[in-house]
């Protein structure tokens, strides 16, 4: 009977106590410390701070206190701003959709207070002394006066501490606070002119300046490394000042696998839009697995903009879709064609195949291969090479494709992906009969590596492992390369090492994961594109890669061959 009472108890319609509405909002905008740290720091530069410092412990787990030199709030705001539903910047509904802020007091602090044990410090400039509040789970335990400079002060502790699920799903320390850098890359990206510190258990891992341009605070951010692979961005729409691009963006050849090193802006807000990320990869040429490096800036009218679509407002609809796309490729092509010289390399962003041929139209198999050559059987080839007798009529085509005549027409092979596929296979087979080796360096090398980095290559040292890379942490921006696999190959570089590492997402699966990792590995010790071979090498390349199981492809599913049939040539020419 009790059961029964209960069960008749809990299907009846009530309201939720304040606490457990607090909690569920909280839930919606802070899943983790780095959004807590977002709404926070956003406020600091609504309210006109140019100074900032950050201290964390425990990857924000523990801490996260934001002071700032903003122009503050009084007594009677700071406990206002605490309380939920109240604000300084919207006053009736229409300024819901134009509203040009980050956000504003108290729009997330009554939800973040709720899961936390929070103290909130703060003087306006003309008057002589401060006041403090402190809460508990969203509770005021105190107020009084307190003596500081003009500014605001928000310390947050022990967050999630009252939501154990919520703490639960948090993840290392190392990819928390990887988290968090990424949150103020996005901030300090777009406002130059602030400077920033952050203390992470008592350690600075970063100092900003001020800076008085875009580019500067890129190159500060990343490193000098990177100026030479921008151009810049800058233009109105039809002359109109509500319909503004720009910024810098990575040159074509400049690209990623993630999205990391690529920021997207509203009217200086971060935000996240597949439509606009599709209309720069567009523009840039780019396949849908690159991403672009930089950081673009759009500058339009807020009616034009839904920015309600998402409780943290990264997401917007843009209600003039079409023309955006349309105009955001014709920006980029045009900018991209004033800043490339003649003699960088750059790829066609548009091509013409036949409507009646295309080398691509099928997997061809090995036995199609070699059917119409005696020269392409795989024994006499194996034979002939290893008693040094007879070499197959090859050619070189730009240093990049190696090119033979069939009986039935042409073959030509993509020297790089043919490398790949090969160093591929036999690292599998190496990893399944467990013959994987390692290659001691020297000269161990030291790479400069982001934050977040550190905390993927954390997840990832028993994968790297495996594969033959003897990696080690020193410090937070800091690794250690002592071993790499032995392929036959090219040398790896810190470069090469460190796009490796940037290609790895911890949060795919770890078979799709160490397929990734074979398939990174073997592009960047492989021939590259422009590099000569001898005859006695392209003979020995063409020899391994039709022993391969699947030699129609490189791991990343780019074609590794294409055969152009003799009738289809004489077509082309006119004979038919």
């Amino acid at each position: 009977m009790d059961d029964m009472i209960e069960k008749e108890k809990a299907g009846r319609i009530h309201t939720l106590a304040s606490s457990v509405i607090d909690q569920i909002a909280a839930g919606e905008i802070i899943e983790r410390p780095a959004f807590a740290l977002k709404e926070i720091l956003e406020n600091s530069l609504d309210a006109g701070a140019d100074r900032i410092i950050i201290k964390l412990e425990e990857s924000g787990k523990k801490l996260i206190e934001i002071s700032d030199n903003g122009y503050g709030m009084t007594e009677e705001e700071m406990f206002l701003a605490v309380k939920r539903h109240t604000t300084s910047k919207i006053y009736d509904l229409s300024d819901l959709s134009s509203l040009s802020s980050f956000g504003f007091r108290g729009e997330a602090l009554a939800s973040i207070a709720s899961v936390s044990l929070m103290t909130v410090i703060s003087r306006i400039a003309k008057e002589d002394s401060g006041y403090i509040i402190r809460l508990d789970a969203g509770k005021i335990t105190e107020g009084r006066t307190e003596v500081r400079s003009p500014g605001t002060t928000i310390r947050i502790e022990q967050l999630f501490f009252n939501t154990p699920a919520r703490l639960k799903f948090l993840k290392s320390d190392r990819t928390e606070l990887s988290y968090i850098m990424r949150e103020i890359e996005k901030i300090v990206i777009a406002f130059p002119h602030i400077k920033l510190q952050v203390m992470h258990n008592d350690k600075m891992v970063l100092d900003l300046h001020p800076q008085e341009s875009l580019l500067s605070r890129l190159l500060e951010v990343w490193s000098a490394e990177v100026k030479d692979n921008l151009f810049p961005i800058d233009h109105d729409v039809n002359g109109k000042t509500l319909c503004q691009f720009n910024g810098f963006l990575g040159l074509p050849d400049y690209t990623f696998k993630d999205n990391r090193k690529f920021f997207l802006y509203l009217n200086k807000r971060p935000i996240e839009s597949r439509l606009i990320l599709a209309a720069i990869k567009q523009g840039l040429g780019l396949e849908s697995s690159e991403y672009p490096a930089g950081a673009f800036f759009m500058h339009l009218d807020l009616n034009d903009v839904d920015i309600n679509v998402h409780p943290r407002k990264t997401q917007v609809e843009f209600y003039k879709r079409d023309m955006l796309f349309r105009e955001i490729v014709r920006a980029i092509r045009k900018e991209i064609g004033r800043s490339l010289q003649p003699s960088l390399k750059t790829r066609d962003v548009s091509y013409t195949q036949s409507e009646t041929f295309s080398p691509f139209s099928r997997t061809l198999s090995r036995a199609e291969v070699f059917e119409d050559n005696a020269l392409f059987d795989a024994e006499k080839i194996e034979d002939k090479i290893k008693n040094n007798l007879v070499q197959l009529d090859l050619w070189q085509l730009h240093d990049s494709y190696i090119l033979t005549a069939t009986h039935g027409g042409l073959l030509i092979i993509d020297q790089h992906n043919a490398h790949e596929r090969v160093i591929y296979e036999d690292i599998e087979k190496k990893l399944k009969s467990k013959k994987i080796t390692s290659q001691r360096i020297v000269f161990p090398l030291m790479i400069e590596v982001e934050p977040e980095m550190v905390a993927r290559l954390d997840e990832l040292k028993d994968l790297l492992s495996e594969i033959g890379f003897e990696i080690k942490v020193f410090g937070e921006r800091m690794i250690v390369v002592d071993a790499v696999p032995e392929i036959d190959g090219e040398s790896f570089s810190q470069e090469s090492i460190k796009e490796i590492l940037e290609d790895i997402d911890p949060k795919t699966r770890r078979e799709e994961l160490r397929k990734k990792v074979i398939a990174t590995v073997s592009c960047k010790a492989a021939i590259k594109a422009g590099k000569k071979m001898e005859l006695v090498e392209m003979n020995n390349l063409v020899d391994k890669l039709f022993a391969c199981k699947e030699p129609n492809f490189c791991p990343h599913g780019r074609p590794i061959f294409i055969k152009f049939p003799l009738h289809e040539l004489e077509k082309l020419l006119g004979r038919r």
